[in-house]
C-alpha cells in the first residue's frame, strides 16, 4: 500500500532538492544528434602498469572497485567511483572532454565501466590498467590507502571531540535527518566546496552506506586532506545502533 496520495507524492518529489548530474546538459545535446544505441563495448587500450603510469598524467584515474577495496590500496590521485555508481556519479568527477584511465576488478567490470560512462555521454576512456591494481602493486609502483571506520567508533570519536563529521548525501537527505554536529557538503559539489578545515584535520566522511562517501574520501585525498576515514555502513548503520539523529523534516511536519 502507498502511504501517500498521488498529489502528496508529486508534492514530495517536487520538494526534494536533488542535484542534477552535469551529464544531463550534455546528453540533451547528444540526444538531438543521429546515432545508434551502444550495443558493444567501445575499444579501449589495455595498458601495462608502467605505460598506465605515464599516460594517466594526461587525465584522471577512476577506480571502480568497492570503497573497501579502494581504501586498502589505490593509485595516488585516483577517484573512487564504484562500478554501479558510474551512471549517477561519474559525471561529477569527469566530463565528455576528460581523458579517463580506468581501474577495475577484471575484464567484465572494465567493459561495464566503459559502457556505463559512454551511456552518459563520456566516451573518452583512453586506457585501462591491465590486470587491475594487483599488477600495479606487483611492479612496486606507488600506492596509497584511506582509513575506514564504523558508526560505533565514529560515535566514540565524536564524544572525545576527536573528529569532524562530513555528510556528503543529497541536500534533501540531510534535511530529513542527519548526525548532530555534522557538516554537510554534497559529494557532487565537494571538489568546488571543500570543507573549511585544516588539511590535517581528522575527518569522518559518511553517506547512507559508504559508496558516495568513498567518492568523497578520494576527493579529499586528492586535495591534500591526510586524515580521512570512510564510515562504512553510513547513516544506515548509525540508525540501526540507535545513535542520535537530528530530524528537521519531522519538526517541520509537527509545526
Amino acid at each position: 500500500m502507498f502511504s501517500k496520495s498521488r498529489s502528496d507524492f508529486v508534492a514530495h518529489k517536487l520538494a526534494e532538492k536533488m542535484a542534477r548530474p552535469p551529464h544531463f546538459r550534455h546528453m540533451e545535446k547528444v540526444n538531438l544528434l543521429p546515432g545508434r544505441p551502444l550495443e558493444r563495448p567501445l575499444a579501449v587500450q589495455v595498458l601495462q602498469p608502467e605505460a598506465f603510469q605515464l599516460r594517466m598524467k594526461e587525465g584522471v584515474v577512476i577506480d571502480t572497485r568497492s570503497p573497501e577495496a579502494f581504501a586498502g590500496a589505490h593509485i595516488p590521485g585516483a577517484y573512487n567511483v564504484w562500478l554501479d555508481g558510474l551512471p549517477a556519479v561519474g559525471s561529477w568527477v569527469a566530463n565528455e572532454n576528460t581523458r579517463i584511465f580506468l581501474v577495475a576488478d577484471g575484464p567484465e567490470a572494465m567493459e561495464l565501466a566503459v559502457m556505463s560512462l559512454a551511456r552518459i555521454g563520456i566516451d573518452t576512456v583512453e586506457g585501462t590498467l591491465a590486470k587491475g591494481i594487483e599488477s600495479w602493486r606487483d611492479q612496486g609502483l606507488p600506492i596509497e590507502s584511506i582509513s575506514t571506520t564504523s558508526a560505533s567508533e565514529t560515535a566514540d570519536w565524536m564524544q572525545q571531540g576527536r573528529v569532524h563529521v562530513l555528510d556528503v548525501r543529497d541536500e534533501y537527505e540531510w534535511d530529513e535527518k542527519h548526525i548532530p554536529g555534522a557538516v554537510h557538503r554534497f559529494v557532487g559539489h565537494l571538489e568546488d566546496e571543500l570543507p573549511q578545515l585544516a588539511k590535517d584535520s581528522e575527518i569522518v566522511v559518511h553517506c547512507n552506506v559508504g559508496h558516495r562517501s568513498g567518492v568523497a574520501a578520494s576527493i579529499l585525498k586528492r586535495n591534500g586532506f591526510t586524515r580521512i576515514h570512510n564510515m562504512l555502513g553510513g547513516l544506515t548503520a548509525w540508525e540501526k545502533l540507535g545513535l542520535p539523529l537530528e530530524k528537521p523534516g519531522e519538526a517541520k511536519k509537527a509545526g
